[in-house]
């Protein structure tokens, strides 16, 4: 959605928010998957921390699948159109709306609980494996994973200026990890003919 819209500066700025429920059933590392939402948002700082401010976009969509036992490398990286600093970290995802009201018109006011990890699963754990890691500066995120199944994760941008936290841009996914068949390669070795023969034996 694209709009344009204005608001009168005030203390503590915005938050832009959407909420939905519920998370799929099929989710093995979430509790009460049933009944858990989900929470969007988005921060425009006070005006005393920035009078002008564009949060960080994310430059690609992570992969709806990754395969077992492999390692998974992913960008989750951003560009921001202030030049502001940011650093990135894995985050434990907002729960929202419930059954009941499945979209909040308008949606609740925070603060926003997050959702519940079932052990061993946790924010430094999200899938079994090599642990889930996402490195600070560059927003590379990496694990193993050693289980099929669905899962969700977390990933957080902070923005510095001036060495000031002014805003938070936060998002999460749904991953399947499946079993990839091994991948075989029709090929041949063709050997270089030397000279004194055109007769050449491929394997």
């Amino acid at each position: 959605y694209i709009f344009t819209t204005s608001l009168p500066p005030i203390a503590g700025g915005y938050q832009i928010v959407y909420q939905r429920c519920c998370r799929n059933s099929t989710i093995v590392n979430l509790a009460n998957v049933n009944s858990t939402g989900a929470t969007y948002l988005a921060t425009i700082p006070d005006p005393s921390i920035a009078t002008v401010n564009s949060n960080p976009v994310f430059n690609s969509w992570p992969p709806t699948f990754i395969c077992l036992g492999a390692p998974f490398t992913n960008d989750h990286s951003a560009t921001d159109p202030d030049g502001d600093s940011l650093v990135y970290e894995l985050c434990t995802p907002y729960s929202g709306a419930d059954p009941n009201i499945p979209m909040p018109q308008p949606p609740n006011p925070p603060p926003y609980d997050t959702v519940v990890f079932i052990p061993p699963y946790s924010l430094s754990d999200v899938m079994g494996g090599t642990p889930m890691t996402i490195d600070s500066r560059t927003g590379q995120l990496k694990a193993t994973p050693s289980s099929i199944g669905q899962y969700v994760y977390g990933v957080r941008v902070v923005e510095y200026r001036n060495g000031v936290k002014i805003g938070v841009t936060q998002r999460d996914f749904q991953v399947n990890v499946v079993p990839c068949p091994q991948i075989t390669v029709a090929s041949i070795f063709s050997p270089t003919i030397v000279c004194g023969s055109l007769v050449a034996a491929f394997t």
